[in-house]
């Protein structure tokens, strides 16, 4: 007579639905969701968390706190210190509205989740939404900038250009009116009789020579000539 097939090992996995779900309800969220990252099967067995899940079993003792973004209990250092402080805090009215740095940095497509201008930083590297690209990127250490970068650095180039306009624009004023005081000075060197080969050892300035030693008024000093 032929010896009876072994019945298979017992495990959680191989009992009835109704024996699995009945364990799980003993279990403590920390560990039931522990057991639903262990393999395959027990995550597709378990459901996964809501979020009002998450934000009971969060706790600031523990270090971990519910983000609304990846619906995951997340350490306190993947969150901003504003996102954990009054009314965000652990089991806050605002807790529900409480994001990680990564959620923060990466909404779904057409959400910000940041204002427009807002600053913060994650791991002491300023980020924020810069006011004019509208994107999330990292931002200048003055805290004072509402620009990303890029942005910035794009500000920085232009005021420096605009200033070295500015210097270019000045200089060339400036060195028309010193030719102009000059050409005023060989007229009136001409107009009293002198000759204007003898203007040059007399006037040595040039173009961009200022002229003071003329006097206020731009004339010369003729005393020393008959």
């Amino acid at each position: 007579m032929a010896s009876p097939e072994p019945s298979p090992p017992l495990s959680l996995l191989t009992l009835p639905t109704e024996m699995q779900d009945a364990i799980f309800t003993h279990l403590r969220f920390f560990d039931l969701h522990t057991l639903r990252l262990t393999s395959r099967d027990f995550h597709a067995l378990i459901p996964p968390p809501t979020h009002g899940e998450l934000l009971s079993a969060e706790s600031l003792e523990l270090g971990f706190l519910a983000c609304a973004g990846c619906m995951r209990l997340r350490r306190i250092a993947k969150f901003s210190p504003k996102m954990f402080k009054r009314k965000k805090t652990a089991g806050g009215i605002e807790a529900y509205n409480r994001f990680c740095f990564e959620c923060g940095r990466r909404p779904p497509p057409g959400e910000h989740r940041y204002m427009l201008g807002a600053r913060w930083e994650e791991n002491g590297v300023p980020f924020v939404r810069c006011l004019r690209c509208e994107k999330v990127d990292i931002g200048p250490a003055e805290q004072a900038i509402s620009l990303c970068l890029p942005c910035h650095r794009q500000d920085l180039e232009r005021k420096k250009a605009v200033e070295e306009l500015k210097r270019v624009q000045m200089d060339r004023k400036s060195r028309e009116v010193r030719r102009l005081l000059r050409a005023e000075r060989r007229r009136k060197w001409v107009e009293r009789g002198y000759a204007l080969s003898d203007f040059s050892s007399v006037d040595s300035s040039d173009e961009d020579d200022s002229g003071d030693e003329w006097g206020h008024d731009g004339d010369m000093d003729y005393s020393g000539h008959s």
